[in-house]
């Protein structure tokens, strides 16, 4: 799995566990550790990832990164 489609996963794990709330105990305590994840990938990306999405994760702007990450997935596809 490569960063990029890893950091797709644990956004969209993150926003599931955050919209679950506190009626699933189960996701909510790992919110935390989803974050850390977050951090631990966005420090790994390399000089090509874009200043935008970096921005994005930066700044905790976890829902625009997803789009983001997806976007970028979509638009990296050869056309065919």
């Amino acid at each position: 799995m490569t960063l990029k489609q890893k950091l797709q996963q644990t956004l969209a794990e993150l926003l599931q566990a955050i919209e679950a709330g506190p009626n699933d105990p189960g996701k909510a305590s790992g919110i935390a550790g989803l974050v850390r994840q977050i951090d631990a990938i966005r420090l790994n990306l390399d000089g090509d990832t874009p200043k935008k999405l970096l921005y994005f994760l930066e700044k905790r702007s976890y829902p625009k990164a997803l789009k983001f990450v997806k976007g970028w997935d979509e638009a990296s596809q050869p056309n065919g």
